[in-house]
């Protein structure tokens, strides 16, 4: 696996995250520790266009750590409504 190094993120940034089998899921960056996943699973890394037309799956709280430090790539952003 590639990793990018330092790597920032913001409110919105949506992130593949390498799964041990190869495939990616994919996450939206509610606020500093909760991401909203999505209903998606995929065996290469889709187009930003494909991952936020698919409904969230739940939402989770979690760490930053893996976007900063590249092991979770920010593939674009959705910017949220005001």
């Amino acid at each position: 696996m590639t990793k990018v190094s330092k790597q920032k993120y913001t409110l919105g940034c949506i992130v593949a995250i390498p799964l041990p089998d190869g495939r990616f899921a994919y996450a939206k960056a509610f606020n500093s520790f909760a991401f909203g996943i999505y209903d998606l699973v995929s065996n290469e890394l889709l187009p930003l266009t494909d991952v936020i037309s698919t409904r969230f799956s739940f939402y989770q709280a979690c760490t930053e750590v893996a976007i900063k430090n590249g092991e979770w790539p920010v593939i674009g952003a959705e910017p949220f409504a005001d």
